[in-house]
């Protein structure tokens, strides 16, 4: 399984650092691959968990909140997005609302699947990857090397705290951070991929205008947010009765297993970098 990882990652990377090159074009168009291959796996799973398969309405937000954030000022292409994916979602909820008056009894059950299902679909997957080359505008006002770091930021944090907290459960593992979710993860893994992923923050920040502690801080918040979206997506499969998203990526399973840490950790890298724009 470790070798089927590693043949795979080795095989993205290439895709992904020549996307990263390309930026901010390059990871808008990664974003919308992602987005739409993932939504393609979001469906099923949310159907299985009881919610609406929603995955041609998830693949309609991904593209169209990657055009808002192409669109808007950095700075406001955050809540520009925002506004946009609720607007369609309640569209969406308004059009399912006029259509279930003669949908019998069974009308407000699936109109509550439907609005759920888009709902996670706008919040989980659209927006956050419509945040990644956003990151990348905001940095490059002081720089390309400056927008280069900041879009490099949550993965560089993402894959340090991933393999650290792997590593370091197999080695010292002993207490389950959520059993009921995700077995294999260990509070002793958890702790080791924060700290991991704060040091990659506080060396990323090299290359950004952040002194070394706050580049650790905002790693470490990265990194939290990035094991937060995984335990949510082994929640929802869980919920579902499956082991992975897919099948796409050997030794990964799905999309949505591979870059659901990225799903959480892309706005959190944004908030650091709000932050960092306000002082």
């Amino acid at each position: 399984m470790l070798r089927r990882r590693v043949l795979t990652a080795a095989a993205g990377i290439p895709l992904v650092a020549a996307a990263w090159l390309l930026a901010p074009w390059g990871l808008t168009a990664l974003a919308a691959v992602i987005g739409a291959v993932g939504a393609l796996e979001l469906g099923p799973l949310l159907a299985r968990a009881g919610l609406a398969d929603v995955r041609f309405t998830a693949a309609a937000m991904v593209f169209l909140a990657q055009a808002v954030g192409a669109a808007a000022e950095p700075q406001a292409a955050a809540a520009a997005s925002a506004v946009a994916l609720a607007g369609a979602w309640l569209a969406v909820t308004a059009v399912l609302m006029l259509g279930s008056r003669a949908g019998g009894e069974g009308a407000p059950a699936r109109l509550l699947a439907q609005a759920g299902g888009t709902l996670l679909a706008a919040f989980w997957l659209a927006w956050p990857l419509s945040l990644w080359p956003v990151l990348y505008r905001l940095g490059a006002a002081q720089g390309r090397a400056v927008g280069l770091a900041l879009s490099a930021l949550p993965v560089v944090v993402t894959w340090l705290c991933d393999t650290a907290a792997y590593f370091a459960g197999l080695r010292w593992g002993r207490h389950r951070l959520a059993p009921a979710l995700s077995p294999a993860k260990s509070v002793e893994g958890a702790l080791a991929g924060l700290a991991a992923g704060a040091a990659g923050g506080a060396v990323v920040a090299l290359w950004l205008p952040w002194s070394p502690a706050g580049g650790a801080a905002a790693g470490l918040l990265i990194a939290a947010a990035a094991q937060a979206g995984d335990l949510l997506e082994s929640a929802v499969k869980r919920t579902a009765g499956v082991k992975d998203s897919g099948r796409l990526l050997p030794g990964h399973g799905g999309v949505l297993d591979r870059f659901d840490a990225l799903l959480a950790a892309v706005p959190a890298a944004y908030l650091a970098a709000a932050v960092w724009l306000a002082r």
